[in-house]
C-alpha cells in the first residue's frame, strides 16, 4: 500500500504546522487572555465550517464511510461546539456580533471552494490536514491553561481514531498533484492562521 499520507507531509510545511509561536504560547500557558479569546472566537467559525465539510462527505461518500463521518460530525457537534457555547458565555461574548480576521475568510473561503468542488479524495485532504494538525499540535499536552486543557480534550482519542481513519482512505486512493496542492494549501492556511495572532 502506497504511504500518499507521507508524500502529502512531505510536500508540504507539515512540521512547521504543529510547531507554531502561537501553539507553543498555548500549550505552555504563556498566552496573554486577550490573545487568546480572539483565538477561539476565529476558531470557533472552523468548527461550523467542519460542520459544512463533513456534511458534504456524508452527502457525496459511500455508507460505510458516510457512517463513520456522520459520527464524528456526532462528536464536533456535541463537544466542541458545546465548549465554544460555554467558553462565549464565560466571556460575554456575543457569538452573532462576531467578526471574521481576514485571514480566517481567506481560509474559510478556500474551504468552500474545495467543498463546492464535490470531488471526495480533494475534500478529504483538506480535512486531514486541518485535523491531523491540530491532534500533533494540541493531543495529549496537559496544558496548565484551563480553557486549553478542557479543549485539548476533544483532540484526543476520537481525533486520532478519526484522522486515522481518513490516512487509510488517502493511502487507498490515486493521488495527483491537485490534491497535493490542496494539502499543502491547507497546510499553509493552518499556518497562517496561527501565526496571525502574534501580529498585533
Amino acid at each position: 500500500m502506497p504511504d500518499n499520507s507521507m508524500e502529502l507531509i512531505g510536500n508540504s510545511r507539515f512540521k512547521e504546522a504543529v510547531n507554531t509561536q502561537f501553539a507553543r504560547l498555548l500549550i505552555e500557558n504563556h498566552c496573554p487572555e486577550n490573545l487568546l479569546k480572539k483565538y477561539f472566537i476565529q476558531d470557533y467559525f472552523f468548527v461550523l465550517e467542519d460542520i459544512k465539510v463533513l456534511n458534504k462527505l456524508i452527502d457525496i461518500s459511500n455508507d460505510n464511510y458516510a457512517e463513520k463521518f456522520r459520527r464524528f460530525k456526532h462528536i464536533v457537534e456535541n463537544d466542541e461546539i458545546k465548549f465554544f457555547t460555554d467558553f462565549f458565555v464565560k466571556n460575554n461574548i456575543n457569538s452573532k456580533n462576531i467578526e471574521l480576521s481576514t485571514c480566517t475568510k481567506e481560509y474559510i473561503n478556500f474551504m468552500d471552494e474545495v467543498i463546492n468542488s464535490n470531488d471526495f479524495v480533494l475534500i478529504l485532504s483538506m480535512l486531514l490536514a486541518g485535523e491531523w494538525i491540530y491532534l500533533e499540535t494540541f493531543s495529549n499536552k496537559n496544558s496548565q491553561n484551563d480553557y486549553i486543557n478542557t479543549w485539548e480534550k476533544l483532540h484526543s482519542e476520537d481525533l486520532r481514531i478519526f484522522v486515522n481513519f481518513m490516512i487509510d482512505i488517502i493511502n487507498n486512493e490515486n493521488i495527483n498533484d491537485k490534491i497535493i496542492n490542496v494539502f499543502k494549501n491547507t497546510v499553509e492556511l493552518e499556518i497562517k492562521f496561527f501565526c496571525q495572532f502574534l501580529k498585533n
